[in-house]
């Protein structure tokens, strides 16, 4: 008897340490600006201006965030404003009401990753959107406020060129952030429209270790109705 546990904890181990198996999870738009930040005009409309962000996705294995990606959509008539540029990446891993890292987005196609901390709505902790020639969401935020040297570093694809009638993907890449449960935020330097995902909670172990587990006991069971 005492092998046969013996047995199941190995396996059970050796199970739980194998590398997780990479999950997508799809998110919409379903925001028009943070909690705190809107205004009357801007609470009524998702988008002001261009470009729309329709969604994206967030790849993640086990509980470690890999990469997100952004979709953007521009109408036939419209054409991107010559200034437009990135915001950065909020990312919040544990379900609460503040952000635990900014990813600033470089020029140099790097992606910078700040321990943050900053509540959603501290007025003191953000860069805030603008654009002066055109449709906008002003005085939201676009960029975190950051001290000291970044954690780590990803990459990032860049802002697409999208004119009018075109589609466009912006991609941040090499982040392996843990999570708990996991929240995104991001914006483009106008602040036109804004994302705020749901949360994504934490991936349980794995549904086969849990089927090995209950079958190991029940053969444990079963040997001991045989020796009675």
């Amino acid at each position: 008897m005492r092998k046969l546990m013996t047995l199941m904890a190995m396996i059970l181990l050796v199970l739980s340490a194998l590398p997780a198996q990479a999950n997508v999870w799809t998110f919409g738009d379903d925001v028009n600006n943070w909690d705190g930040w809107g205004t009357y005009k801007e609470n009524k409309l998702d988008v002001i201006g261009i470009p729309d962000i329709t969604g994206g996705e967030a790849t993640y294995s086990g509980n470690t965030l890999q990469s997100v990606s952004f979709f953007f959509t521009v109408d036939k008539y419209q054409n991107l404003y010559p200034n437009l540029r990135s915001g950065d990446l909020f990312v919040n891993t544990d379900d609460d009401s503040s952000w635990n890292y900014v990813i600033k987005l470089n020029s140099d196609l790097t992606a910078s990753v700040y321990d943050f901390q900053k509540s959603y709505t501290d007025p003191n902790a953000y860069e805030l959107g603008f654009y002066s020639g055109g449709d906008y969401r002003d005085n939201h935020p676009a960029w975190g406020i950051v001290s000291g040297d970044a954690i780590a570093t990803g990459t990032w694809s860049g802002m697409p060129a999208l004119n009018g009638g075109t589609t466009g993907t912006i991609t941040i890449a090499g982040l392996n952030i843990d999570f708990d449960s996991l929240t995104l935020g991001y914006t483009v330097s106008c602040a036109n429209d804004v994302i705020m995902t749901d949360a994504l909670s934490k991936t349980p172990i794995p549904g086969a270790v849990w089927l090995l587990g209950s079958g190991l006991l029940g053969l444990i069971g079963l040997r001991r109705r045989v020796k009675a």
